[in-house]
């Protein structure tokens, strides 16, 4: 009989190690799930900061030009934009997703070159391109995109944008 109780001590029973492994199994369980929300919030954070990076050079190319428009109208859903010694107009508009401008070329320098009009793609994934050009000195313009992923990202021109104010003498 003493024989039988050294071996009984030295072990663990079946019900014990089960009971260890369903712990186990429940701890690893928890911890595979929060390592996979935190890969899917990190690769939805990363397309959110793609676009946010994507769009604050969009908005500047935009808010540039309105800068130097003397005037701005809509004609549909397009934002035209009426530059003063340019033949013809830039002109914003969402065509199948995508932000095409239309207008004189742009130089190495970041200037319009007075060239005959061209289209040039902005930007894609394009779900929404509203202007208001109520008040055509100071146009307003709101661009939502969505990339491959799902993530959707919204921006807006910035409060102040203004065409230049030609003063007639």
């Amino acid at each position: 009989m003493p024989v039988r109780r050294q071996l009984r001590l030295a072990g663990f029973t079946l019900v014990e190690l089960l009971v260890v492994l369903a712990i186990g199994g429940v701890v690893l369980s928890g911890a595979i799930a929060m390592i996979l929300t935190n890969i899917s919030t990190s690769s939805k954070l990363t397309a959110l900061l793609r676009l946010q990076d994507q769009f604050g050079r969009v908005k500047i190319l935009i808010n540039h030009e309105i800068q130097q428009a003397d005037q701005a109208r809509t004609e549909g859903r397009a934002l035209v934009l009426h530059v003063p010694g340019m033949a013809a107009p830039i002109r914003y508009e969402a065509i199948g997703g995508e932000l095409i401008r239309n207008g004189p070329p742009i130089n190495a320098q970041g200037r319009l070159v007075n060239l005959s009009a061209n289209d040039a793609l902005v930007v894609r994934g394009v779900v929404d391109f509203d202007v208001d050009t109520s008040n055509p000195c100071q146009p307003t313009y709101r661009i939502s995109v969505q990339d491959s992923s799902g993530v959707i990202y919204e921006t807006r021109s910035d409060v102040g944008v203004q065409c230049r104010v030609r003063s007639i003498k």
